[in-house]
């Protein structure tokens, strides 16, 4: 699979793969001509050997789409982790603010992960108040509750690690 961007196009060659020759078909126009359902059906089909972050900023600042902020998060974190490589701090407050960007857009994916980010004190001073705020700012009381007894539980057995 060839990827490559000219004057706002993004092109791609795929393989004889059919993921990759649907992945070709669904972004054959440009960027501004893609939809949240497009860039959904990418993100389903995408390798990790995509840049997917040109495409992601602009669904975030032109589509104004909440969900492409964690689907950065985790590309990008994942990169880090797949070679165990510790970001610098200047990715991390690039990545919490994607994230925190996305938590404006009302997304509950951003919410949750910038919720376990401050409870497990990863890339940012450890703040239970502020993870719970985030954990219980977007889903139903009931559904918040549950998920933060889930992400204390998992905080306290890796302690005990």
């Amino acid at each position: 699979l060839t990827i490559s961007c000219d004057n706002g196009m993004i092109t791609i060659t795929p393989e004889a793969n059919p993921q990759e020759c649907y992945i070709s078909s669904i972004f054959d126009s440009s960027y501004a001509e893609t939809s949240i359902h497009e860039y959904n059906q990418f993100i389903f089909y995408y390798d990790e050997d995509i840049d997917v972050i040109p495409l992601s900023i602009y669904m975030i600042d032109q589509k104004h789409y909440g969900r492409a902020c964690e689907y950065m998060y985790t590309t990008i974190s994942n990169r880090f982790k797949r070679y165990s490589i510790t970001p610098d701090s200047v990715t991390k407050e690039y990545l919490i603010y994607y994230l925190k960007k996305g938590v404006e857009m009302n997304d509950t994916d951003c919410a949750a992960s910038l919720a376990y980010l401050y409870m497990e004190g990863e890339w940012v001073e450890r703040d239970s108040v502020i993870a719970k705020n985030y954990m219980m700012s977007f889903y139903p009381k009931e559904d918040a509750e549950r998920n933060w007894k889930l992400l204390k539980r998992i905080t306290i057995e890796r302690e005990q690690e």
